[in-house]
């Protein structure tokens, strides 16, 4: 016989796969306006890194940002405006990680599952930095006259923002890895129900981990790599949701 306790657990357990799926298609939706909104080519990328948004994300200095964007700007206000959609993005990645993290611990009661909640507002903090920084950046860019120096008077502080831009990156895609480390345990012990998803998130996480590493390291190539791996994780706990939004 089901006790009270089990069924409010069950009823909440379902609620949050429904949730986390919403957040996901949620997500989706809010990538795609995203990307929609960025400009597909912008006057200079820098060799082995093309995705518009991430080159944006990895910008080293002054002289690259103007680079990126060209003597015309192009693209800049396409920017600048994705940029304040991310913060939306920012608030449904975290909600569809915390409601999935949420949902398997009442599912198993590994309180490890729970450790997902700190490490996702941390890079959810992060996120919102790095939103900060970049449209100080941008404002910066579209108040610098063509014809002058790449740096304005005031290089030290342009060298601090983009110190700072690529610390609050990198932590952002450590702390969504970290994640993913965390809810490995979940979805593979549904491995046998779910062979093929679970195979791709292990995968993927690997992949993820791996690549969150070597942007510390390196600021090119890795990060289309990363931001791939972690794309696939979140449609693997996507698809898992549905189904178990279905038959728990």
């Amino acid at each position: 016989m089901v006790s009270p306790t089990q069924s409010k657990r069950k009823a909440l357990n379902l609620y949050c796969f429904r949730f986390c799926l919403l957040m996901a298609v949620t997500v989706l939706l809010l990538s795609m306006v995203i990307m929609g909104i960025a400009p597909f080519q912008l006057p200079w990328s820098p060799p082995g890194l093309h995705t518009p948004v991430l080159v944006v994300e990895f910008l080293g200095s002054m002289e690259e940002a103007l680079m990126v964007f060209g003597p015309e700007k192009i693209g800049l206000d396409s920017v600048v405006e994705g940029i304040y959609w991310d913060f939306g993005y920012i608030a449904c990645y975290s909600l569809l990680l915390t409601s999935f993290a949420v949902a398997g611990w009442l599912q198993t009661q590994n309180k490890n599952l729970l450790l997902c909640i700190p490490i996702i507002a941390i890079a959810a903090t992060c996120d919102v930095f790095e939103n900060q920084i970049l449209l100080e950046i941008t404002d910066r860019i579209s108040n610098t006259i063509p014809s002058t120096s790449a740096l304005n008077q005031d290089g030290t502080t342009e060298d601090i923002n983009f110190i700072l831009l690529r610390t609050w990156v990198n932590s952002k895609f450590t702390a969504i890895t970290m994640v993913s480390t965390l809810l490995f345990p979940f979805v593979m012990s549904q491995h046998s129900r779910f062979p093929i998803s679970s195979r791709i998130f292990a995968v993927a996480t690997l992949i993820a981990l791996a690549s969150s590493l070597a942007i510390w390291f390196t600021r090119w190539i890795m990060p289309e790599v990363l931001s791939l791996a972690i794309a696939a994780c979140w449609a693997t706990i996507a698809t898992r949701a549905f189904y178990l939004s279905r038959s728990s």
